[in-house]
């Protein structure tokens, strides 16, 4: 979910339709974000701002990192904030804030993303944690500079609770890794059972072993002994036949 917005219209609403419009270096940008194009005006803001360089005005550089977030372009839309914040005061300056806050939160929840994996550790969280803090910390310095910002407000409460949610995920990991790191425990033999100590009960711990009585096993051991004769008086008479000419079907 995106949090950021085009400022240029609440801003410049006067240069819209001034005579001066075809002079401003943006002015074809406005003329579309006012239309209701805003996709063709951050492309606009966006050329502006390559064409201008350094010296592109505040206004356009905001305008044209709002777009580059806009298309998940967040490390443009970083150095395109920083560029304005050199030269931004009063009110830019919130707007500043507010969209470096915007690229915390992107980096925060691109971070955490990669704590789902199975090769995050400690680190990732602290990357995590470090570019939720960034948000918290710049939606509400816009907050405070401009009180009746709603935006920015309700945007350091979701970047404070996404905040919450990472350090109680650094704190699984912290325990998942000081669980590996400890010995584990030796493998003990068997103690021998102590004197006195009960017998188990049938049914019960290791399977019984049943007896054979004698008697049986002497009956079983002769019916196999006549199995056997039999079996060999069977094949004897068979090999007597076939000598004889004698086929067994």
């Amino acid at each position: 979910m995106r949090f950021f917005r085009l400022f240029s219209l609440p801003l410049f609403a006067g240069l819209l339709m001034s005579a001066s419009d075809s002079a401003q270096p943006d002015a074809e940008a406005i003329a579309a974000y006012a239309r209701g194009e805003a996709e063709l005006a951050g492309r606009l803001w966006e050329q502006a701002a390559e064409k201008l360089g350094e010296h592109a005005p505040v206004r356009v550089q905001l305008n044209a990192a709002s777009a580059a977030l806009q298309r998940g372009a967040v490390k443009r839309a970083h150095e395109l904030t920083l560029a304005a914040r050199a030269k931004a005061t009063g009110q830019e300056q919130a707007r500043v804030d507010f969209l470096l806050a915007q690229v915390g939160y992107e980096r925060a929840r691109f971070a955490q993303r990669i704590l789902s994996g199975p090769e995050a550790g400690p680190a990732d969280v602290d990357r995590a944690l470090g570019f939720a803090s960034v948000a918290v910390e710049f939606w509400q310095r816009a907050a405070v500079a401009e009180t009746s910002w709603g935006p920015a407000r309700r945007n350091a409460e979701r970047a404070l609770r996404l905040l919450r949610a990472l350090e109680i995920k650094q704190q699984e990991i912290l325990g998942e890794v000081k669980l590996l790191s400890t010995p584990q425990a030796r493998l003990r033999k068997p103690s021998a059972p102590k004197p006195g100590a009960p017998s188990p009960k049938p049914g019960k711990g290791k399977e019984q072993v049943l007896k054979t009585q004698p008697k049986s096993v002497a009956a079983v051991l002769q019916r196999l002994r006549e199995r056997e004769a039999e079996r060999r008086a069977r094949v004897e008479a068979a090999r007597k036949r076939r000598g004889r000419g004698v086929r067994d079907w």
